[in-house]
């Protein structure tokens, strides 16, 4: 018998917004042919995987960026520069134990939400005298993405909150001691 479904190719080319010519896919094929791209496609580089924490990854990109700043941080401060292999272990290993800690926090179902990321902005803005409405520009002129920053800064607030939450769990006051 024929396993192919000529539908198939027409939803894949659907899914991926491009025109086909008699495609014909086998069950569990991913395999497709004779694809007209529209003028207004792109193909995007994958981002390659650095480390893969239980059920989430690191990507080169991450690492990359968070070895740039860094490394910008330090030379700023005019500190010398270590191995270029052991600063990319360091923030690797600091973003895997970043992502084991963002995963323990979505397991125990915490969140930062918008209006507290807003608030939390506003405050930056404020700090350095700037209006909130004008933060990402002078982010984006110091060379920083407004959106990776407010990604970045989510987590942080995340992590905050997750370290916040541990050391108040570890408070134990007997009823002696309130006396």
């Amino acid at each position: 018998p024929d396993n192919t479904h000529p539908a198939s190719g027409a939803v894949v080319a659907k899914l991926l917004g491009v025109r086909h010519h008699n495609v014909a896919l086998a069950p569990g094929s991913v395999v497709v042919t004779s694809l007209i791209l529209p003028a207004h496609f792109t193909m995007l580089e994958m981002d390659k995987v650095a480390a893969i924490v239980n059920d989430g990854i690191v990507t080169e990109s991450e690492l990359a960026e968070q070895a740039g700043m860094i490394a910008a941080r330090l030379q700023q401060q005019n500190t010398p520069m270590p191995d270029p292999e052991v600063l990319r272990k360091q923030v690797l290993d600091r973003l895997i134990l970043q992502e084991i800690q963002l995963q323990r926090a979505a397991r125990l179902g915490m969140k930062v939400s918008d209006e507290q990321l807003n608030a939390a902005m506003a405050d930056i803005a404020q700090r350095n005298n700037i209006p909130l409405a004008q933060l990402p520009a002078a982010l984006t002129q110091q060379g920083v993405d407004y959106p990776s920053y407010r990604d970045n800064l989510r987590k942080e607030m995340l992590l905050g909150g997750l370290r916040q939450r541990d050391v108040i769990s570890r408070i134990n006051i007997t009823p002696r001691e309130l006396e």
